[in-house]
């Protein structure tokens, strides 16, 4: 009887966690480093996510008040995959990329 219930436990808990696992994930082309001025490929995936606008916020990364932000927003396919095009800001030293549920992507711009 304890391995019935072991085994509705872990498929109650797979049901639950299973969605948690789809991965978002942030591109940005070309990585690393880039010039002030140059244009740059933001990437968004999210198979969950198909057919919906999402917002990437870019930001300097600098305390207040000297903090900018500003949004992108990406439409994703039927698949979950979208992109836009985004201008490196020569004023700032690096760009922070974020959105949704998707690691942080850092850009330092020359």
């Amino acid at each position: 009887m304890n391995s019935h219930w072991n085994r509705a436990l872990v498929a109650i808990a797979f049901a639950i966690l299973a969605p948690l696992s789809v991965a978002q994930v942030i591109t940005v082309t070309p990585s690393g480093s880039v010039t002030g001025g140059e244009t740059v490929t933001v990437g968004f995936s999210d198979p969950s996510r198909a057919g919906q606008t999402i917002t990437i916020y870019v930001s300097n990364g600098e305390p207040p008040p000297f903090d900018e932000e500003i949004e992108i927003k990406i439409e994703l396919d039927v698949d979950g995959n979208g992109s836009a095009k985004w201008v490196a800001d020569g004023g700032w030293e690096q760009a922070i990329f974020s959105g949704g549920e998707a690691a942080r992507v850092t850009v330092q711009i020359n």
